[in-house]
């Protein structure tokens, strides 16, 4: 993937704001980004939240 946009979301216990930012951009007309969630050990369901989405045709990866 060849992108021209890296757009970082950090998170810390934001399951419900990460989701609408998540689909926010999933439902944006340009295409060519990519997404990093940078999780700081959240313990209310953020990672279960972000592994549901998929953006531009690809699922998140755990690093």
């Amino acid at each position: 993937m060849n992108t021209g946009v890296s757009v970082i979301l950090p998170t810390l216990n934001e399951a419900d704001q990460v989701a609408t930012a998540l689909e926010s951009l999933a439902n944006q007309t340009y295409d060519e980004f990519e997404v990093v969630v940078v999780d700081d050990g959240s313990d209310d369901g953020t990672i279960e939240v972000v592994r549901q989405f998929r953006i531009g045709g690809s699922r998140p990866h755990d690093y």
